[in-house]
């Protein structure tokens, strides 16, 4: 985990830097703009078996801040569902509910500017996590407890926008460390999902 963490603050970091040597080589490209996105996740469980996947939602706030005409610094706070599917004899939804933080460098392909690809680092916090028996909804346990408050992700994707008014997003989460916290699931259980997301903008 303390790795992770210093990895995180190293990247933020460096983003800060990058942003400053941009902005003092072109100063006129510094903008930034708001923007709300909502959307689906395909997500899943990763461990030695894997899980099924479940289809989720995500939605929140980002902010874009251009620090040159061909890349840019994002941040987000996002509500994300998250979580998968155990199957067996009683297969089990779970239902993990977090807050995200991703912290991103984009970078525009194309001389218009509209498709970008982008990665960094995300940091969420488990708000909620229940595991549903699927043959009975009122079987429900509560397993906050039993995980890990923070988790931290690796996010990579790609962009389109469209008119500078709106965003189509593809983007993959690979989680990097244990949502257990607890002997009693798997210590080697991580986050992974892909998401798919509209954005519109405004200043």
């Amino acid at each position: 985990m303390k790795r992770v963490q210093r990895a995180v603050f190293c990247l933020i970091f460096s983003l800060s830097i990058a942003a400053r040597s941009f902005g003092q080589d072109d100063p006129e490209n510094l903008s930034f703009r708001f923007k709300l996105k909502w959307g689906g996740s395909y997500t899943w469980l990763h461990d030695d078996e894997g899980t099924d996947p479940r289809i989720r939602t995500h939605a929140g706030l980002g902010l874009d801040f251009k620090v040159s005409s061909k890349s840019a610094l994002g941040t987000e706070l996002i509500f994300s569902q998250q979580g998968g599917i155990f199957t067996g004899d009683d297969s089990q939804r779970k239902n993990f509910n977090y807050l995200s933080v991703p912290c991103i460098m984009a970078y525009e392909l194309n001389r218009s500017g509209n498709f970008l690809f982008h990665g960094g680092l995300q940091y969420s916090y488990l708000v909620s996590a229940k595991y549903v028996t699927e043959n009975d909804p009122s079987r429900t346990i509560d397993v906050k407890d039993t995980l890990n408050q923070s988790d931290f992700a690796f996010v990579a994707g790609m962009s389109f926008i469209a008119n500078d008014e709106a965003e189509l997003t593809l983007r993959y989460v690979h989680g990097l460390t244990s949502i257990s916290d607890s002997s009693l699931f798997d210590q080697g259980l991580t986050n992974r999902g892909i998401q798919v997301s509209f954005a519109f903008f405004f200043k």
